[in-house]
């Protein structure tokens, strides 16, 4: 009997948090690195940033999305950039609303910050980058 589609997409929420758990301590080291150094918040996000992406896809496309073969990865890689990219623009802004005019310390904006980033960047590889 094959799975419901909300059993799929259950099943793959559940990989894409973990295998975010992961790229989310990547990202927060590096960022939390950078800040330390003296780095703006958002020099520090962009530097995080280019780690977490490859990091994410590799992770996101075998284990979270179960593609295995070669074929489409360049289209795939493309448009999980994209969507990088997009998402880095939304963690950026919402970073500097939630530190600047909230005045959340890094920690806590960078925990509230990752609800939003992670919803759309779910939404985004379900709908776009590795749609079947």
């Amino acid at each position: 009997m094959r799975p419901s589609f909300d059993s799929d997409i259950t099943h793959r929420g559940l990989r894409f948090v973990i295998i975010g758990g992961v790229t989310t301590c990547i990202a927060y080291f590096v960022m939390m690195t950078l800040l330390s150094m003296g780095a703006h918040y958002s020099i520090a996000i962009i530097g995080a940033w280019p780690v977490s992406v490859l990091t994410g896809f590799a992770l996101n496309r075998r284990i979270t999305f179960g593609i295995t073969t070669r074929q489409h990865r360049s289209r795939h890689l493309g448009w999980y950039v994209i969507g990088g990219a997009l998402q880095l623009g939304l963690a950026i802004a919402g970073f500097g609303f939630l530190t600047q005019s909230l005045t959340l310390n890094a920690t806590a904006a960078f925990l509230v910050n990752l609800v939003v980033t992670t919803a759309f960047s779910f939404g985004f590889m379900n709908l776009v980058a590795f749609r079947r």
